[in-house]
């Protein structure tokens, strides 16, 4: 069904209200890739809207919403580095936001296709106790979920092209992420798609591919080309999430432990600590931390979040080799609680593990150490149908 065209003056009236609010007029922006979107946003007669004193706290998407990866063209997820070093600058030293965060609202979240970042730090400004007082420029509200969808990948792909002083280049796993995703659209918008067969799904991905990045069209690049597109179809893939800020730990750790809250540092009496799955650098932190008490005290508590990989940034986009990581931290965990002399000699002790999710395939995982048993009890959320949840605990197998 046609939409009605917008009046000659919609989008006029549209750029000075985002003028208005104190931001870059996006038409003019000296960042191509503003232009872009706002040329997009006008050749697809969208309906935009300035919503003024957002509550980003409640109502942005984080990485477990459903849509969350289509809105992001990028296979690595939020800097959170980035988020604080934007904070400080705008909230901190009150330089401006140039940049109004454009989005679209499904479900009630709010899903940011350009200006991830800056919409974080509005939700961080708002948890660090001030009011709601940022914008957004929220698109096609009356459109459907799938046609939002469609244009926000869109748009999220625009936003994350290359520009010489502000955006990392694109890589591959970023278009292998944008395929997956392109694919998953197609399919809901053609539900036919699904049965096709493994050789018209390829060809399908590479025409994708050849349309969008224009450098993969050239035969010398046949080989990347191909290598994409078997990757975007493995199974077992995904985007990979960025480890979260200790806010977000420590309210999905309430899931598993109602009474906790998790906070970097030592906190009566409890180490608490945000590390990569690269053991040894946590274990002689710990050792660190053993060799400057004193002997009157009793044995430390480590509490410990678990991002897979050497660093905590790494990009892992491998359910399998998530799981692998996984793994090897915790036998090794459970070697450095079993060993009795580093008991006796009150080391500490590593009681509670947490693996927030990673790959959106592969969930979070919660682990307590069983002082009886000397392992790991996998502890499990079960919600009841009223609306109540319920913790199993079980042996680490």
């Amino acid at each position: 069904m046609l939409k009605a065209l917008k009046p000659s003056n919609y989008y006029f009236e549209l750029t000075r209200a985002i003028t208005t609010a104190g931001y870059n007029d996006i038409e003019n922006d000296t960042d191509h890739r503003q232009r872009e979107i706002w040329n997009y946003i006008k050749t697809n007669n969208l309906t935009a809207n300035v919503v003024s004193n957002y509550d980003f706290k409640s109502k942005l998407a984080t990485e477990t919403d459903p849509y969350y990866q289509i809105s992001q063209s990028r296979a690595k997820d939020i800097d959170h580095q980035h988020v604080d070093d934007l904070y400080t600058s705008i909230c901190e030293h009150n330089k401006p936001m140039l940049r109004i965060p454009v989005g679209a609202e499904i479900d009630g979240k709010l899903y940011v296709a350009s200006g991830n970042h800056r919409a974080r730090v509005r939700k961080k400004h708002q948890l660090n106790g001030n009011s709601a007082d940022g914008h957004v420029l929220i698109i096609g509200s009356e459109l459907s979920d799938l046609e939002k969808k469609l244009h926000l990948h869109e748009i999220a792909a625009i936003s994350n092209r290359y520009d010489d002083h502000q955006t990392d280049p694109e890589t591959e796993e970023d278009i292998t992420h944008q395929l997956r995703q392109a694919w998953r659209l197609h399919c809901e918008l053609e539900p036919k798609a699904k049965a096709m067969d493994e050789e018209e799904c390829i060809e399908w991905g590479k025409d994708w591919v050849r349309n969008n990045k224009t450098q993969y069209k050239y035969e010398r690049m046949s080989k990347r080309l191909g290598a994409i597109v078997n990757d975007a179809y493995q199974i077992g893939r995904g985007q990979s999430l960025s480890m979260p800020d200790d806010d977000t730990i420590s309210q999905n750790w309430k899931e598993y432990w109602t009474t906790d809250n998790f906070e970097s540092g030592e906190h009566n009496g409890i180490f608490m600590k945000k590390t990569a799955s690269h053991a040894e650098n946590f274990l002689s932190v710990l050792d660190r931390r053993w060799e400057g008490t004193a002997d009157e005290l009793p044995t430390e508590e480590v509490w410990v979040a678990v991002r897979a990989g050497s660093t905590l940034e790494q990009v892992i986009t491998s359910m399998k080799t998530v799981r692998s990581h996984r793994n090897g931290f915790v036998k090794k965990m459970m070697r450095w609680n079993s060993i009795n002399k580093r008991r006796k000699c009150k080391f500490p002790l590593v009681t509670k593990v947490y693996f927030p999710e990673q790959i959106p395939a592969e969930g979070a995982l919660a682990l307590e150490w069983n002082r009886q048993s000397k392992n790991f009890d996998v502890i499990e959320v079960e919600f009841l149908p009223d609306g109540r949840s319920i913790l199993n605990k079980s042996p680490l197998e």
